[in-house]
């Protein structure tokens, strides 16, 4: 189980500024549109009575289009603005998984790890990642130099070359001992 934690608590304040903001000038903008519409659509010349009454007849008549027309516009501009808000922050999460697969996928090839963007997530469990990709390429490395070492020894014929050959696979035995996949 991989615990994600962000190295800076900041990034998740700064991600609800973002949403507040954006919750605040839709907000806004509702309300504007929404007296632009009533503004437009009552009378100006409500001298009498009777102008009073038609005027608000008339607003009554087309309050309800007006405010189907401009509900839907606030909502395909709310939709379009947290469209944009989850593709930018799904670019940030997505972005380093992408990486993090290419590093496992390369990292038997012998390719150097790459690391993730400064303004991208997971920078912790990316610092984790590379750090163990290191000490599996060293583990790697040094499995291969006791290899090569039993195969010198297994070739030699010189005086204490078992005694050599026993501590070397002593060591591989460890070292292969240290190693556990679960599943």
């Amino acid at each position: 189980m991989v615990e994600v934690v962000y190295q800076n608590p900041g990034v998740a304040l700064v991600r609800l500024k973002l949403v507040s903001r954006v919750a605040f000038f839709t907000g806004l903008s509702a309300a504007l549109i929404l007296g632009l519409v009533l503004f437009y659509l009552a009378d100006e010349s409500g001298a009498t009575y009777l102008d009073v009454v038609r005027a608000h007849f008339i607003t009554h008549q087309q309050l309800g289009p007006a405010l189907l027309l401009a509900g839907l516009f606030l909502l395909s501009l709310v939709a379009l603005i947290t469209w944009v808000i989850s593709v930018y922050s799904s670019f940030r999460v997505a972005g380093p998984l992408y990486r993090f697969t290419q590093n496992l996928r390369f990292s038997h090839e012998g390719a150097a790890p790459l690391g993730i963007r400064e303004k991208d997530c997971l920078h912790q469990v990316s610092n984790q990642l590379l750090d163990s990709l290191h000490k599996f390429d060293a583990h790697n490395r040094r499995i291969g130099e006791l290899s090569q070492e039993a195969i010198t020894c297994l070739q030699s014929a010189r005086a204490g070359a078992e005694d050599e050959y026993a501590r070397v696979v002593a060591q591989l035995k460890e070292m292969v001992g240290r190693v556990r996949v679960e599943d």
